[in-house]
C-alpha cells in the first residue's frame, strides 16, 4: 500500500472525530474496576459533560457553516455536512455505549448499597417522601408547553432539561405534542431514604418523576 504524499488528505486525522474517539476513552475508564466506584461513575459523568460541550461548540458552529452552505473543506477534505454525518454515527455509538456502562455501574452501586430505583419500585414510605418533594419543589416549576402551529417550538437553552410528550385526548382521541422544561437547578438525582449512618441510599432520577406524575400536568390527555 502506497504511503499518503505529503499533500495527501489521507495524512490528517479529522478533529470532530478524533475528539469523539478521545471521548470515547474517557468513558472507557469507567470500566476500570482499578478505580473506586465512585471515581468510575465520575468518569462517565465526565463524558457525558464532554459530548455537551461538544455538540454546544463544534457541532454549533458545523450546523452553521452547513446552512449556509460553505464549501470549506476540513483537513481531511470533509465538507461541513460530511462532517455532520459522521459525527451523528459516532455519537450515537457513544450514547449507546454510556447508557450501557451506566446500567452496569446502577448494578454494582445497588450491591455496595446505593439504589436508584424505578418509581414504580419505591416503598410506600419513599413513595410519600417523593410526592411532598414533587409538590413543593419540582411543581411550581414546571412549564407545561403544547406544540403545534400556534405554539413553536420553544426555546430550550444550552443544557436545558425538558421531556417531549405525545398526548392523546382522552375524550376526543386527537393527539397533541407538548414538551415540559425545568430548570437546571433541580437536582438531576432525588435521595429518598437514608442507611444507618445517616447516609443518602435510596434515588429516583428527575426523567421518571416527571413521566411519573405527567398525567397530572394534562389532565384531559
Amino acid at each position: 500500500m502506497s504511503s499518503p504524499t505529503q499533500n495527501s488528505k489521507q495524512r490528517y486525522f479529522n478533529r470532530e472525530i478524533s475528539w469523539l474517539a478521545f471521548n470515547w476513552r474517557v468513558m472507557e475508564e469507567a470500566q476500570n474496576t482499578n478505580y473506586p466506584l465512585l471515581e468510575r461513575l465520575r468518569f462517565l459523568s465526565i463524558s457525558a459533560n464532554n459530548l455537551d460541550e461538544f455538540y454546544m461548540v463544534r457541532v454549533a458552529g458545523l450546523r452553521t457553516q452547513a446552512i449556509a452552505g460553505m464549501p470549506a473543506l476540513s483537513l481531511d477534505g470533509y465538507t461541513p455536512m460530511r462532517q455532520l454525518q459522521k459525527i451523528r454515527v459516532r455519537a450515537k455509538q457513544l450514547i449507546a455505549e454510556q447508557q450501557k456502562q451506566w446500567k452496569q455501574l446502577q448494578s454494582e452501586l445497588f450491591d455496595a448499597g446505593i439504589k436508584v430505583k424505578s418509581v414504580k419500585k419505591l416503598t410506600k414510605g419513599e413513595a410519600k417522601t417523593l410526592r411532598t418533594f414533587y409538590l413543593g419543589e419540582i411543581l411550581p416549576l414546571l412549564t407545561p408547553l403544547a406544540i403545534d402551529p400556534a405554539h413553536p417550538f420553544p426555546f430550550i437553552p444550552n443544557l436545558g432539561f425538558g421531556l417531549a410528550l405525545a398526548l392523546k385526548h382522552k375524550a376526543r382521541g386527537d393527539k397533541r405534542k407538548a414538551i415540559v422544561t425545568l430548570p437546571t437547578h433541580v437536582p438531576r438525582f432525588i435521595g429518598l431514604s437514608r442507611n444507618s449512618n445517616g447516609e443518602v441510599c435510596s434515588y429516583v432520577v428527575l426523567e421518571d418523576v416527571l413521566k411519573e406524575y405527567a398525567h397530572e400536568l394534562f389532565p384531559s390527555f
